[in-house]
């Protein structure tokens, strides 16, 4: 009897790895919360935000690279995730931030007033979920790499230029059907997003060159 009990669980585990679905990734926004800065005010002046068209929404279907949920896509788009997360992470940086779909010229610098221009486009992004598959549980770990390049312009020239961002996991259980993964990405997402976030809103700020061109342009 314990035997046949047994057998019937396998089947059914073994039934619903192979049975293929798609759970869509709910991700979210994630600005930056804890900035760590040397100066206890915002950039002065009116900067132009241009994000790069790459970067405002991307898609990725997420597979497992192990054995068990393999048959099953987890389709990610990022919406206005990102985008929002960055305007309102400038926002915590400079005392104004409008946003352009494209780069400013010189007349509109000066037409509008605009002290310079913040350039952030996403480099890298990659996501991978490994499930290990238990007598009566599968759990699974999901991970998140994402790096975002910033630069900020002048009005001769370029002022900084970095690269950041973070790599973060999330684990959990796989959830009936492997379904919970959805959950486990969108989480591993939301760390890394944030702490990418958090990262470039702290070099930002803490860049001297960049506060002592926006004090000398506000005199």
């Amino acid at each position: 009897m314990l035997k046949n009990t047994i057998y019937i669980i396998s089947l059914a585990l073994s039934l619903s790895y192979l049975s293929s679905c798609s759970y869509s990734v709910a991700p979210t926004a994630a600005p930056a919360v804890n900035v760590y800065s040397s100066y206890d005010t915002k950039i002065q002046g009116r900067w132009a935000l241009v994000i790069d068209e790459g970067t405002t929404e991307f898609n990725r279907v997420i597979k497992s690279s192990s054995y068990a949920c393999s048959a099953h896509k987890y389709p990610l788009n990022s919406g206005d995730t990102i985008s929002l997360s960055i305007k309102r992470t400038m926002a915590n940086v400079f005392h104004e931030v409008i946003e352009m779909s494209t780069m400013p010229n010189i007349s509109e610098l000066s037409q509008d007033n605009i002290s310079g221009v913040v350039i952030i486009r996403l480099d890298n992004f990659i996501a991978r979920v490994r499930c290990d598959q238990g007598f009566w549980s599968t759990d699974c770990i999901a991970d998140i790499d994402m790096a975002f390049g910033v630069e900020v312009r002048g009005n001769k020239g370029i002022l900084f230029g970095t690269s950041v961002g973070d790599q973060k996991t999330s684990e959990g259980g796989a959830g009936s059907g492997c379904g919970n993964i959805s959950n486990i990405i969108a989480e591993a997402y939301r760390l890394a997003l944030r702490d990418s976030m958090e990262r470039m809103a702290e070099k930002i700020s803490n860049s001297e060159r960049i506060r002592a061109y926006a004090m000398n342009r506000n005199k």
